[in-house]
């Protein structure tokens, strides 16, 4: 798909392209819309609303301005305190539509179900999708769906998107973080894929902005 955002430029470079979070923080829209982050490298990437086939030929969508919340953070695993977080992104190659193969995230180390948030950070199928759990959850496996809108068609067949994900221990508080992108070698289990160790046991959160449509970028903290 040639999807076009609006262009975000991290302050830093990454040393690997990290797991980009997103989501709509308003709701000016009257019809239903959500937030789509793609092209995601060390670099940047691109934002933009998406409201996939929620308006039908005959029914244009009047797209309202948003802010668009994300956070970008370096993929790993570690400890905060005692508490262990994951995070990752792939594409398993593998259909995820509701109805069709749930996409897996391998988790370890947790006694309990973390609290995990996923997103789609693509656009490989032409109806527009967002990340839904598809009801597995447990402490070991975080399943999920790349969901679409049924109001053109009933079908939510969709393809092979990637997904983002941040896993951490339920209560874990982030406060403070200064750290450079780690250039440690990955040390993960081969069921998690593309996560390497954090060495001071921190996630590198490089920055999180409010960003609105009119090109109108706030930093909230980084």
């Amino acid at each position: 798909m040639n999807f076009e955002g609006d262009p975000i430029s991290f302050s830093a470079s990454f040393q690997k392209n990290p797991a980009v979070l997103h989501t709509l923080n308003t709701n000016a829209n009257v019809d239903w819309m959500t937030s789509l982050a793609t092209s995601v490298t060390t670099g940047g990437f691109q934002i933009a609303q998406e409201y996939a086939e929620t308006s039908t030929l005959n029914d244009a969508v009047t797209i309202a301005t948003e802010t668009i919340g994300w956070i970008a953070f370096e993929t790993g695993f570690g400890m905060i305190g005692e508490n262990l977080f994951i995070i990752g992104h792939y594409d398993d190659g593998v259909s995820n539509g509701v109805g069709q193969t749930q996409f897996i995230i391998n988790l370890f180390g947790y006694e309990n179900p973390p609290d995990i948030v996923v997103a789609v950070i693509g656009e490989n199928g032409g109806d527009g999708s967002w990340a839904r759990g598809s009801g597995t959850y447990s402490s070991t496996n975080q399943g999920v769906y790349a969901e679409e809108d049924q109001r053109s068609d009933v079908e939510r067949g969709h393809a092979s998107e990637p997904f983002a994900w941040a896993a951490f221990e339920r209560n874990t508080d982030i406060i403070l973080v200064s750290q450079q992108p780690s250039n440690s070698p990955s040390v993960a289990p081969s069921s998690v894929p593309s996560l390497s160790a954090s060495p001071t046991g921190t996630p590198v959160v490089r920055e999180l902005f409010s960003f609105t449509s009119d090109g109108v970028v706030t930093l909230i903290s980084s």
